[in-house]
């Protein structure tokens, strides 16, 4: 399953039935994507950041995306938890300040807010 998913991405795991049937099976599979994000993500705590935990893989949509995690190699990348820095208060001409008075600077902002896919349309009727 690891070569799988170096060749095809992280999609492949849901070619698995028992990783949605079995939560041993489920379990490894996050494993398996955790170590992965960690082979191509070089900093440990940005990679510990980013990997899925607290849920079983496949209740929230994985990226999947070509590239994604690689961007965070990149010395212009950093990525900012605001559950850690505290919520944004306002978004200032050259970044953000947070509710517990952090300055963050910034060129861009990519808001990553999650994805609802069944009930978010529904919900906003």
């Amino acid at each position: 399953r690891k070569q799988e998913i170096r060749d095809f991405g992280f999609n492949v795991l849901s070619q698995y039935v028992d990783v949605h049937t079995d939560p041993e099976a489920n379990e490894i599979a996050c494993e398996l994507y955790r170590e992965t994000l960690r082979e191509l993500v070089k900093d440990p705590a940005v990679a510990d950041q980013l990997a899925p935990k607290n849920y079983p893989i496949g209740c929230k949509r994985p990226v999947i995306d070509t590239d994604y995690y690689l961007a965070f190699n990149r010395p212009n990348v950093r990525l900012v938890d605001l559950r850690e820095t505290g919520p944004i208060e306002e978004i200032t001409e050259t970044g953000l300040r947070t509710q517990n008075g952090a300055h963050i600077e910034f060129d861009m902002l990519v808001y990553a807010t999650g994805f609802d896919a069944m009930t978010g349309a529904l919900k906003r009727m």
